[in-house]
């Protein structure tokens, strides 16, 4: 009786050994295909990506990057300007010719341009290339390029104007009595020169000035701190209206 008692317990014990050893089998390999699984989804979600994410960041074309005035190694710098014919503007530019209706002169005042009908001054302008204004210049060295930034440039050019005010107040000297050469085209008046009317008997008082006129796009390096001012300036100013230099006169 208690022979049979100790086989059936050795039994009972064998049995559930086998049971311990087959359930543990079962979950290293559960856990071994969790990780499978987990890292074959990982590898599907990244060949899933976005393709414009990959283009964006690493097959953007070298064409996109200057346009974007992105910073470029000595190699890329080296294939685009040859692909452009060997030289290229850090800010590009572009001319244009323009016939505007007045302008800006030195000061700061608007006047109106001489016209007679269809025949109107021109002039000649250095603009930025559209998008580059403001952009940081290219083929820059690397510390350098967060540092630079394309500027609008700014000159003045003769012209034949007319002072909006200068209809109702005619102070002016003629300049053409009895020859006095103390009196001519061009005056100095404390140290500025100014110009007398081309018409004393035109009650319109048509004279020569200057106007200001684009004149190029230039690359401007700044120290860290100095635009870390401008930035600040900048950005406390946000939802303001800008304008002057900015804006081409009309």
């Amino acid at each position: 009786m208690l022979i049979d008692r100790l086989q059936s317990l050795i039994a009972v014990l064998i049995t559930l050994i086998g049971v311990l050893l087959a359930n543990s089998a079962t979950d290293y390999k559960s856990s071994k295909d969790w990780l499978n699984e987990t890292h074959r989804q990982s590898n599907n979600k990244s060949l899933n990506k976005n393709p414009q994410d990959w283009l964006s960041v690493e097959e953007m074309s070298l064409e996109e990057e200057v346009a974007d005035h992105r910073w470029l190694s000595s190699r890329k710098s080296h294939e685009y300007l040859v692909s452009v014919g060997g030289q290229e503007d850090c800010c590009p530019s572009q001319i244009e010719m323009i016939e505007p209706n007045g302008g800006s002169n030195p000061d700061g005042l608007y006047v109106e341009l001489y016209s007679d009908g269809a025949d109107k001054q021109r002039f000649y302008e250095v603009s930025c290339k559209p998008g580059v204004e403001g952009k940081p210049c290219l083929f820059m060295e690397r510390k350098l390029h967060g540092l630079s930034t394309c500027v609008q440039r700014f000159s003045y050019s003769y012209a034949i104007v007319r002072e909006e005010n200068a209809r109702h107040h005619h102070h002016h000297h003629t300049g053409y009595n009895n020859g006095n050469n103390n009196n001519n085209n061009n005056n100095n008046n404390n140290g500025k020169q100014t110009f007398q009317s081309l018409f004393p008997s035109d009650s319109n008082v048509w004279k020569l000035d200057y106007i200001k006129v684009r004149s190029g796009c230039a690359c401007m390096v700044q120290s860290p701190k100095k635009k870390q001012q401008k930035q600040r300036r900048k950005n406390g100013s946000a939802g303001g209206v800008s304008g002057g230099d900015g804006k081409r006169s009309q």
